[in-house]
């Protein structure tokens, strides 16, 4: 069965490689978004600073109750096309999220840094 957002077969992502000017488009995408202003609450998530930082308050607000379930994966995997969907619809990128190691390294980088932030507020 093909899942709602997808409209074919054909919309599924095909992750791999990325060549050197795919990797530029998602870097750029990426600072797009941390140039965004936020769309979460301010009253919710008063560190927020950038529609970059939303998707930082999100995982840190909602880790704790999925990384110990058996809804890890789907929430993980819903919460990367959530971020693929806002660079796509909200920075024009046309590429896939790569999904790689380095990649969380530098999201949980930047959460210790919003969570350093939050606290100095």
């Amino acid at each position: 069965m093909i899942p709602p957002f997808y409209s074919s077969v054909s919309d599924f992502a095909v992750r791999g490689d990325m060549t050197i000017e795919q990797r530029t488009d998602f870097i750029n995408a990426t600072l797009c978004l941390m140039n965004a202003p936020p769309k979460a609450p301010k009253d919710q998530f008063p560190g927020v600073r950038s529609r970059y930082h939303d998707f930082m308050a999100y995982h840190m607000t909602n880790a704790g109750s999925l990384h110990d379930t058996i809804g890890l994966f789907p929430a993980h995997k819903y919460f990367v096309l959530a971020y693929e969907t806002a660079l796509r619809n909200e920075c024009g990128y046309k590429g896939y999220h790569p999904v790689r190691f380095t990649f969380l390294i530098a999201f949980v980088l930047g959460e210790i840094l919003l969570t350093i932030t939050c606290k100095s507020i």
